[in-house]
């Protein structure tokens, strides 16, 4: 008898975290620099977003060390990518940089993410 009680409160109180939890209307699995702009992007069109990163930080390669991207033709570039890049040169006093350090693109990410406010990040 025991045990059913406690079976049956263990069943209530899940089924009322359950009901408490934060719903999405969009998952975005990966915090790289892609998956960031598309958790930005969905959170500007108004949806709540979580993103979710196994690692402990944002940026996947771009605050990992790949500052040179191969980007060809920088005219062609425009967007969240654009937006980015003036971001980035803000931080070093100039109108746009496109090579920036690890940890300075790191900064810029995550300062999109908090500017779209409807972008919660799980790390880990």
């Amino acid at each position: 008898m025991k045990t059913r009680r406690l079976l049956v409160a263990m069943a209530l109180l899940s089924a009322t975290a359950f009901m408490q939890a934060e719903q999405f209307d969009l998952v975005v699995y990966g915090g790289t620099a892609a998956g960031v702009m598309t958790a930005v992007a969905a959170a500007r069109e108004g949806l709540h977003v979580a993103l979710l990163e196994p690692g402990n930080h944002l940026g996947g390669m771009v605050t990992s060390g790949l500052s040179r991207t191969d980007f060809g033709t920088k005219e062609v570039i425009g967007g969240l990518a654009l937006e980015f890049y003036h971001r980035v040169g803000r931080k070093y006093g100039l109108d746009i940089e496109w090579m920036p350090e690890p940890r300075v693109a790191e900064a810029v990410l995550n300062e999109m993410v908090q500017d779209a406010k409807h972008v919660t990040v799980f790390l880990h």
